[in-house]
């Protein structure tokens, strides 16, 4: 069981299409990290074994704080210790590596590895073809990803992609190597339909296509896409199964949607599937169709047969 949360929204880099996209909302950052504190001492983390933080971004002076640099700490102090006492298996933290100076980062890294814990964290960070870097952030990313592996090669690195007609386009037309990304940067990329902001700040996907152009793919295209990744052995059964499902995502998620407290998403998998009504057909998924991608995946493995 995974529990997981939202610590703040605050993030420096303002990708064009981040989901997080039209929230102004100002986060007091020692009273978050207070309560969340407080749910990992009580009873109800007793339920879970498996912790995550997610923002924002914490490691490019959103912690330079010195109460919230400690209260930070505090929180990881007590997640390495349900790791020693083996109340918990594994913990996940979220960040962007585009920051340039990788001071903090690196302080955080350090911390794990003296704790003996770097290989029961796995960081979670996202690589997009188009939106997301301009040459100094990619460069800073990929700075950031072979140094991680360099100086603390248990910490496990896990990169999230978004997939896009760019993406969809750039894999089958041989520009981008998925196994060659894996193997060089010494990760495992799982993958994401796009999804309109959650601030609304477009009507729907079709608004938010006209600005940014190629982020929604066509149903023919990522159709095609399953047909080619499993053809060319990039996909086996198992990661077609797991392609964009929910089942991978935390069975709990507090976030900072609200203005005086956490919203506390439970179920999430259910909150998530098909039926979601977040995930309505104008907001998610093909720039072309309602159909819900998942259907298709699921079509496509029927399709496949037994092994």
């Amino acid at each position: 069981m995974f529990l997981q949360f939202e610590l703040w929204k605050q993030c420096s880099f303002g990708c064009k299409f981040c989901y997080n996209q039209g929230f102004t909302k100002v986060f007091n950052k020692l009273q978050n990290l207070q309560k969340v504190i407080d749910i990992m001492n009580s009873e109800e983390a007793n339920q879970y074994d498996e912790f995550g933080i997610i923002g924002g971004e914490f490691f490019n002076d959103e912690i330079n704080n010195k109460q919230v640099h400690k209260k930070f700490y505090e929180l990881i102090d007590i997640m390495i210790d349900k790791l020693h006492k083996q109340k918990a298996k594994r913990c996940l933290v979220a960040t962007s590596l585009m920051f340039e100076d990788s001071t903090e980062w690196l302080v955080f890294c350090k911390y794990l590895n003296d704790h003996s814990v770097a290989n029961k964290f796995l960081i979670c960070t996202s690589f997009d073809i188009e939106y997301r870097f301009d040459e100094k952030k990619i460069d800073n990313w990929l700075v950031n990803m072979h140094l991680t592996k360099a100086l603390y090669p248990d910490i496990s690195l896990h990169v999230e992609m978004i997939l896009t007609q760019f993406l969809i386009d750039s894999i089958m037309n041989d520009n981008f190597n998925i196994k060659q990304f894996e193997e060089g940067l010494q990760c495992r990329v799982d993958y994401a339909m796009p999804l309109c902001p959650y601030s609304y700040k477009y009507k729907n996907k079709q608004e938010m296509q006209k600005v940014l152009p190629g982020f929604f793919p066509t149903r023919d295209s990522f159709l095609k896409f399953l047909q080619y990744m499993y053809e060319n052995q990039y996909f086996n059964r198992q990661n077609i199964h797991e392609l964009i499902s929910a089942d991978l995502h935390s069975d709990t998620c507090y976030m900072g949607f609200k203005d005086d407290d956490f919203y506390k998403m439970a179920d999430r998998h259910k909150l998530e599937a098909k039926s979601n009504p977040q995930l309505t057909p104008d907001m998610y998924g093909y720039i072309d169709s309602n159909i819900h991608p998942r259907d298709d995946i699921e079509l496509f493995l029927q399709m496949l047969g037994e092994e």
